[in-house]
This record gives structure tokens, C-alpha cells and sequence, in this order.
């Protein structure tokens, strides 16, 4: 089973691990293009300090270089959206080299319908901790949810879709790194963009850590307790909403 979608995927030949499985999910997409992810390690990035020392005088938090790299690497891919995009309607999927498509079937089935109803749609965020609002939500195949999400459960960049107004909206806002890219509540207003995200996920990522912050395991843990509470305090928001 192939999809006729166009997707681009951030990977780069140094992550020997994910090779297998990006090669794999290739297979998968008629039109399929690598967007060679940035590692500060072995690329240059000018003025790498400059932006982390702005970054923190910004938003009082410096991000990590790993952290810039990631942005870049998906405003590369935005500006390449840009470019073949022909014309404002059609979608392109965004992945990561640790995606990992749960239903290929309901992606390739769905797509283009969602692609209708939403300029910039989340096929998977925040390790399926995103919120639906109820009053903006419905259901297909008797287990899925789509609709507007809260915005600040909105979180991570391993599976999205958008067209060329919004890549070209997301490299106006994000033109001033400030904040990682994945904290879409910094850049997305849903009054000028419609977001829309589905829950269960159809795509999510490989449970192998980031390469992007390494988190050690206690902190692992407190984070778990924390997004426990606050799934319940966003759910509740969720519901009345």
C-alpha cells in the first residue's frame, strides 16, 4: 500500500539507528523527500552563540544548540514546501526520523479530507497528551477524535501536516528564534490559522529517547507525574471548551 502524499521527513545518515525504519516508511510514500537533519556536532551553524545568548534574553530561558538545529532543520523544510507547493490547498506530511505511523491505512484514507478542514493538522503531539475541545471535536471510525485542540497541549513535531500558507505563516513567526519550534503556542494564533489535531494518534515516535534533550531518568519521572496532573486539569478545559 503506497500513499500518494507528499512528505518530507528531517533525517540525517548519522542516525544509524533510525536508518531501517526510515528507509521502511520511504517505501510507504510515493513522493518522499530527506531533509538532512543539523547536528551542531558536525555542522557549522553561523553565529550559533549570538542566537542562544538572544534566545535567553528573549524568553529568560537559553535554548540548547540541539534545540536551534531542530528549528532550522524544519524551516528548511518549510521554505522547500514553499517552493513546490502548486497551489494553497494541497497538504504535505512533516515526520522525524523517530516517527512511527500507528495506521497507515486510516492516513492514507483521511488525509485528504482533514486536509480540507485545516490549513495545519497534528496527526500525533505531545505523546498523545492533546486535547480535543468538545464542542469542536467529532468522531470517525468509532475511536478517533478530530478537531480543534487546545493550543498549549499542542507539543512535538514528529507527525504534521500543512499547506503553503501556513509553512509560509510558521517562517514569519518563527523568523525570531526565541522558543523551540515544537512550542507551537508561541507561534500559531488559531484565529488566523485553523488547527486541528486527532486523538488516538496515528502517528507517534519510537520510545528511544531524543536525540534533541536528554533527559535523565529521574527527571523522566517527575516529568511523567507532571503531565499526569495536567492531563487531568487540560481535560477537564477539554470538555468545557
Amino acid at each position: 500500500m503506497v500513499a500518494a502524499i507528499n512528505t518530507y521527513i528531517l533525517y540525517s545518515p548519522l542516525e544509524k539507528d533510525r536508518t531501517a525504519r526510515v528507509e521502511a516508511m520511504r517505501q510507504q510514500f510515493k513522493q518522499f523527500t530527506i531533509s538532512e537533519s543539523i547536528y551542531p556536532s558536525n555542522t557549522h551553524i553561523p553565529f550559533l552563540k549570538a542566537i542562544i545568548e538572544k534566545s535567553k534574553e528573549r524568553t529568560g530561558q537559553a535554548l540548547m544548540a540541539t534545540e536551534v538545529a531542530c528549528l532550522l532543520g524544519h524551516r528548511r523544510i518549510l521554505r522547500q514546501i514553499v517552493k513546490a507547493a502548486t497551489n494553497n490547498e494541497e497538504h504535505f506530511l512533516v515526520l522525524e526520523s523517530d516517527s512511527k505511523i500507528l495506521d497507515f491505512s486510516l492516513l492514507k484514507t483521511y488525509f485528504e479530507p482533514i486536509s480540507k478542514q485545516y490549513d495545519f493538522f497534528f496527526w500525533g503531539a505531545w505523546e498523545g497528551n492533546a486535547k480535543v475541545k468538545r464542542s469542536k471535536g467529532h468522531l470517525i471510525e468509532g475511536k478517533y477524535t478530530i478537531g480543534e485542540p487546545l493550543l498549549h497541549t499542542i507539543y512535538c513535531t514528529y507527525g504534521y501536516s500543512l499547506n503553503k500558507p501556513t509553512a509560509q505563516y510558521l517562517l514569519k513567526q518563527s523568523a525570531k528564534i526565541s522558543t523551540p519550534f515544537d512550542i507551537f503556542k508561541q507561534f500559531v494564533d488559531p484565529s488566523e490559522i485553523r488547527l486541528g489535531t486527532i486523538t488516538k494518534e496515528i502517528i507517534t515516535t519510537w520510545d528511544e529517547g531524543s536525540y534533541i534533550r536528554n533527559d535523565k531518568f529521574w527527571k523522566r519521572s517527575k516529568k511523567s507525574i507532571f503531565i499526569f496532573f495536567l492531563n487531568i486539569k487540560n481535560s477537564i478545559q477539554a470538555y468545557f471548551s
